[in-house]
């Protein structure tokens, strides 16, 4: 049973790197298009930096680095609270205000 959740563990910090390649290729397009503005952009960049080494706890031991610990929480939360942030501005945006 012990293997399986560790395996689930895996999984779920590899996935993490699904979000990295979404927030740099958003962030990307959004400094080439200009729709946004540039700091908000460089946001996401930095949250993807902040993503990529919250899933270093794959290979770092530790209880600050596991899963579930404080630098996974922590790094995830950037990313989440810019991709809540980026649905925002799209939604207002598209209402007209």
């Amino acid at each position: 049973m012990r293997a399986l959740v560790d395996i689930a563990n895996a999984v779920l910090m590899i996935s993490k790197l699904a979000g990295v390649g979404f927030l740099v290729a958003v962030s990307r397009a959004g400094l080439r298009s200009g729709s946004f503005p540039r700091w908000f952009n460089q946001l996401g960049l930095l949250s993807a930096a902040v993503l990529v080494v919250s899933s270093c706890g794959l290979f770092i031991e530790g209880s600050f680095s596991q899963f579930g610990g404080p630098l996974d929480l922590l790094g995830t939360a950037p990313a989440g609270l810019w991709c809540l942030a980026m649905a925002l501005q799209l939604a207002f945006e598209g209402s007209g205000r």
